[in-house]
């Protein structure tokens, strides 16, 4: 079972950053990307 991540930063380059280190590791699973709140809400509660 993988762990499901959800990335949220207003700096895409940290984004990018964050994705990139977690991409690396095969027990995790990144499901979604935000730039603000209302869009992590929107991603949780699809997620969860």
């Amino acid at each position: 079972m993988k762990i499901r991540v959800v990335i949220a930063d207003d700096h895409p380059s940290i984004v990018a950053g964050v994705h990139h280190e977690l991409s690396a590791h095969p027990d995790l699973q990144i499901v979604g990307m935000a730039r603000d709140f209302d869009e992590l809400l929107g991603l949780l509660d699809t997620h969860t």
